[in-house]
């Protein structure tokens, strides 16, 4: 009976078969340990020759990245065998094109259990649940490969589940009014993604209700970002692009050489009301060139 593959990816790699854990000077290649992480997140964890080859060796032909993936695949094998009892590893296997970790034999990926747990927890509403959901994400997928494309894009959505769980689960610690235990979840957010608006909008909401209004006045003049005011602000950016100032200095106006006759404006009781209502005081005339330029005050 095979014994039971252990694969831990967050906050770093580890590795045990049974009771006997891999060290990290085992893995005489990179490439070698790479190889089984791809694996262990792959879905049923196996991949094609060619995706590994093409994700590993992206830039060599097709021979020398065959070639690779053969001397790899020997070096990742040695590295299993050394925490087996048996002779060989069955743990990784090449069949035909098809490269498959633990086909036959218990494999446990933290990645999953943290993933399954995170699905039953909103299933189930219950903060106890998200809690043990959030204890499970023990850190950044493989900080080890910060670097590596092949990497980024698990461990960008990884890090969104662990964010969201822990502001869902302030929503409902709020709902119990179990408020202190949701800001400290939301502090947590915040620490790690500043610009988290649905967790800098609850912490505002929340120390309001426990009476922290201080707090919760500093965090909005700081000027952290709630879904309404950061509205707000791109509104008014937009805004602010579209309008020009309108100069505050009087306006000069140029006015024909011939202008209507005085006989035919009306001033008096008689003129119409928009006349009479509307006269504005001119400050100063003076004949330049064939036109009069007014200044009106």
């Amino acid at each position: 009976m095979q014994e039971a593959v252990r694969i831990w990816l967050l906050g770093g790699f580890r590795l045990s078969i049974g009771a006997r854990a891999i060290e990290a000077e085992r893995w005489r290649l990179r490439k070698a340990a790479n190889l089984v992480k791809l694996l262990a997140l792959a879905p049923r964890h196996r991949l094609h020759r060619e995706q590994v080859t093409d994700t590993l060796w992206p830039d060599f032909d097709a021979k020398s990245a065959s070639n690779n993936l053969h001397r790899t695949l020997y070096a990742a094998r040695d590295a299993l065998t050394s925490a087996t009892l048996n002779a060989a590893s069955p743990e990784l296997r090449l069949r035909g094109d098809l490269l498959e970790l633990c086909p036959d034999g218990q494999l446990w990926v933290d990645v999953e259990v943290f993933e399954e747990a995170a699905a039953n927890a909103r299933r189930a509403r219950d903060a106890a649940a998200y809690r043990a959901a959030v204890d499970l994400y023990a850190g950044e997928l493989l900080p080890e490969d910060r670097y590596e494309e092949w990497a980024e894009y698990r461990r960008e959505g990884l890090r969104r589940t662990y964010y969201s769980l822990l502001v869902e689960m302030a929503r409902l610690l709020e709902e119990h009014e179990d408020y202190e235990p949701a800001i400290e979840a939301l502090e947590m957010v915040v620490a790690d993604d500043p610009a988290n608006q649905d967790a800098h909008a609850g912490l505002m909401r929340l120390y309001g209700l426990v009476g922290r209004r201080n707090e919760s006045l500093e965090r909005e003049m700081d000027g952290h970002p709630t879904p309404r005011t950061g509205l707000i602000s791109r509104v008014g950016n937009n805004l602010r692009g579209l309008v020009r100032p309108r100069s505050l200095k009087s306006k000069r106006v140029s006015i024909p050489p011939n202008p209507e006759p005085r006989s035919a404006v009306h001033h008096g009781p008689h003129a119409p009301d928009g006349l009479r209502h509307h006269r504005r005081p001119i400050a100063a005339v003076r004949r330049l060139g064939g036109s009069t330029e007014v200044t009106l005050s």
